[in-house]
Order: C-alpha cells, then sequence, then structure tokens
C-alpha cells in the first residue's frame, strides 16, 4: 500500500477491535492528545488492549508506513515531519509500557 493510499489498515489488530480504532481515531484529535496520559491505565486496567496497543506502536516504530499527510487522515493531528510523529509514538511507548515517567508532550499541530 503506497503512503498516499495508506488507512492504518495494516496495523496489527485493526481489522478485529473496534477499541484499537477509535484509540487511533479519537485519542489524538487536538484538543484531546495530551491526555494520552490515560492510555496507560487503560492498558493496565486492560490486558487485550494492551496487547494490541503494544502491538501496534511496535509495528507503526518499525514500518513507519505513514507519513505526516496519512496521519492527518486517519487520527486528525498533524505532525511536522515524520520522524516527529514517530518519535512521540516512540515516547508514547515508552511512557504506557516502559519507564518513562512522565507522558508525551504532542507538539503544536
Amino acid at each position: 500500500m503506497a503512503v498516499a493510499d495508506w488507512d492504518g489498515s495494516d496495523i496489527p489488530d485493526w481489522a478485529s477491535s473496534e477499541q484499537l480504532r477509535r484509540f487511533y481515531r479519537n485519542c489524538f484529535h487536538p484538543e484531546i492528545i495530551d491526555d494520552l496520559y490515560q492510555a496507560r491505565d487503560w492498558a493496565r486496567e486492560d490486558q487485550d488492549f494492551a496487547e494490541r496497543l503494544r502491538r501496534s506502536l511496535d509495528y507503526l516504530i518499525e514500518r513507519r508506513p505513514a507519513d505526516s499527510a496519512a496521519w492527518l487522515r486517519l487520527t486528525g493531528y498533524y505532525f511536522l515531519t515524520e520522524d516527529e510523529l514517530y518519535g512521540f509514538l516512540d515516547d508514547l511507548r515508552d511512557y504506557v509500557f516502559g519507564d518513562r515517567p512522565d507522558h508525551p508532550i504532542a507538539p503544536s499541530p
């Protein structure tokens, strides 16, 4: 799938998890993105969601399938560069599943 056509359907568990699709489509909204610190609690409360979220973040960070424009179409949030986008996702993963003490703050769109 070309980046211009990217719709997130290649993300692991995308087709089978409405919860995961809602996470990406809603939680990156400009008015909500800085509340992503709650993802840590969601992952602790729901092991199935945690596994899906970890797989999806690992996939996105490793493969980098979307550019900033494609990410905007999927989530409604614009990152200036792909490095900024994937750096934020990496920080989010480290906060939710690693030892990052503070939640990441999204750059201004």
